[in-house]
């Protein structure tokens, strides 16, 4: 066996040996804490499940003949629910998909730290990772937290190779995480940006002939934005629900929301 197989090898069994205490508790019905955001969760990917998938309109049982919800971006419930499409209804499979992105986050948080110093920083920094109390929990909860984790560490990932590498493709790997992780839950992504915004202030504090040596990167950046797609796509969402609602104020608030929305994300990508 090589050396560097050798490594991967050990590295792969220590994270396993760290995944581990999950896997005697997939089983079972939904307990606490936060039963009731699993249960929200757990019934959107129920309704896909029964009724179909229909991204731009995740539904309740307890809304009435109107069961359209405006909150996250279901799309932990939706791969959720093709799960149960191949392989049966059962929480087991609910609480793998999230696991499965809990283990993606790890991977991408390694791929990373290893990029940025170095292995051995890495692997501290991923067996941390891997102990923390919340994510022991969470990650085999139903639960939607660590597909925008996940999504949200790969988003930095491929954004941060691809401005030190100036590689568009990696940009765009990072532009579409990114999007994503946006729509899921918003805050995780968020605050991975204020990393990404210290590498531009690094570009505008160069000298003007080393500026000019990396302008080459501008269109990339403008590019590789998350918050114009994600805002467009988020509208969208809205503007669905401004058409099929019949209150006054919530057709008022969806208005609000669908000029606001856009228009803030656009002033946030114009300051970046």
């Amino acid at each position: 066996m090589s050396e560097k197989a050798h490594r991967y090898l050990v590295l792969a069994s220590l994270a396993a040996l760290l995944l581990g205490p999950r896997l005697g508790h997939l089983s079972g019905p939904i307990d606490d804490p936060h039963s009731w955001r699993q249960c929200d969760t757990a019934n959107y990917a129920w309704a896909f499940y029964k009724e179909g998938i229909d991204l731009f309109r995740p539904s309740v049982c307890w809304m009435g003949a109107h069961k359209t919800v405006i909150l996250e971006f279901p799309l932990h419930e939706a791969v959720v629910a093709v799960a149960y499409r191949l392989l049966g209804y059962d929480l087991l499979y609910a609480r793998l998909v999230t696991l499965a992105f809990f283990a993606g986050a790890a991977v991408y948080l390694f791929l990373l730290v290893r990029f940025l110093f170095d292995r051995l920083v890495a692997v501290w920094a991923t067996a941390i990772y891997l102990v923390l109390p919340l994510g022991i929990f969470y990650s085999r909860a139903v639960h939607i937290d660590f597909c925008a984790v996940g999504l949200a560490h790969a988003m930095l990932y491929y954004w941060t190779r691809g401005y030190a590498e100036n590689k568009p493709p990696l940009l765009a790997a990072g532009t579409a995480c990114g999007v994503l992780a946006f729509l899921v839950k918003a805050p995780y992504a968020f605050y991975l940006l204020l990393p990404l915004g210290c590498l531009v202030a690094m570009r505008f504090s160069l000298t003007p002939r080393s500026r000019s040596e990396t302008s080459q990167h501008e269109g990339h950046e403008a590019a590789s934005s998350p918050l114009v797609p994600s805002a467009v796509l988020r509208a969208l969402h809205v503007l669905r629900e401004l058409r099929v609602r019949h209150d006054g104020a919530r057709r008022a608030a969806c208005l609000l929301a669908f000029v606001a929305v856009p228009l803030l994300c656009f002033l946030a990508w114009r300051m970046h």
